[in-house]
């Protein structure tokens, strides 16, 4: 329970973050950012809440980013499109909200989206029609 301390940030050579099924809440600190090494950060079924910092956009090794079945709202940050390596994007059941992201149908390597149960408004981009490495695609409610 409580908060996800900062201080994991510190911890350089995590591979890694693996916090699911907890009853972490608050905010997802801005320091996870900084793990230059980090290939996976689960932190989903929990219940953090705010915005999904844009600083994660700076996790270039990183190949699963789950944060499903939190508190997590507004807008998913359009840097996230900068995650070359991400394979799997899942950020279903939280309380998201606006527009799909287009930059996110620029991930090459991106083979599962899950963004379901949400709140978003407006069209799917069309970014997504020169997607063709995904093979699940989710934006159900």
């Amino acid at each position: 329970t409580g908060d996800v301390p900062a201080s994991l940030g510190s911890l350089r050579e995590l591979n890694e973050i693996s916090l699911s099924h907890n009853k972490f809440s608050g905010a997802i600190p801005n320091e996870i950012g900084t793990l230059s090494r980090l290939k996976t950060l689960d932190i989903s079924n929990n219940a953090l809440n705010g915005n999904l910092p844009a600083t994660l956009s700076n996790l270039s090794s990183l190949t699963l980013l789950n944060a499903e079945n939190n508190l997590l709202d507004n807008q998913i940050p359009q840097s996230l499109g900068r995650l070359r390596n991400l394979s799997v994007l899942i950020l279903s059941r939280n309380q998201f909200s606006g527009h799909i992201p287009s930059s996110i149908a620029n991930i090459s390597s991106l083979r599962q989206l899950d963004l379901s149960l949400n709140n978003f408004s407006g069209e799917i981009p069309v970014s997504f029609d020169s997607q063709r490495s995904l093979n699940l695609f989710n934006v159900s409610y």
